[in-house]
């Protein structure tokens, strides 16, 4: 069950900031983006933004800022369906989805505390009903 959009408005302290985290979302992104303007033009599409706590340039600013805890535990990498709408409407050219994808992958190697726990079980789930009986064509 997705929960009401929380308040972002409190103080991120910088001194938790990891600043090997933004590499190593690009890394796994294989993603640039630094060249986000945050402009909020991918956030204007998003069909799940009211129940986002971060909108997609915010999870970008996160990620720049170094501030992985915050990123990693956010609700708004589950939330995010992957539809690239947000990528599509980004002057840049951003490929903001794969960052996402990205983000949640540390998350789930690094066993933090996922933001909707609900979303990640289902995604498992998923995944172990292709590897048991494989993936359907049409």
């Amino acid at each position: 069950m997705m929960h009401k959009k929380k308040s972002t408005n409190a103080i991120i302290d910088l001194n938790q900031r990891d600043l090997k985290f933004a590499k190593e979302v690009k890394r796994r992104s294989g993603v640039d983006f630094n060249a986000c303007l945050h402009c909020h033009t991918c956030a204007g599409g998003c069909q799940f933004s009211e129940v986002m706590d971060y909108m997609p340039n915010r999870i970008i600013r996160l990620v720049q800022l170094g501030l992985k805890q915050e990123a990693l535990t956010c609700s708004s990498i589950w939330i995010c369906v992957s539809c690239n709408t947000c990528s599509i409407q980004c002057p840049m050219g951003i490929d903001i989805s794969s960052v996402t994808d990205a983000i949640c992958q540390i998350a789930i190697d690094e066993k933090a505390d996922v933001g909707e726990p609900e979303i990640l079980k289902f995604h498992e789930e998923v995944l172990k009903t292709i590897k048991r009986y494989g993936r359907t064509h049409k």
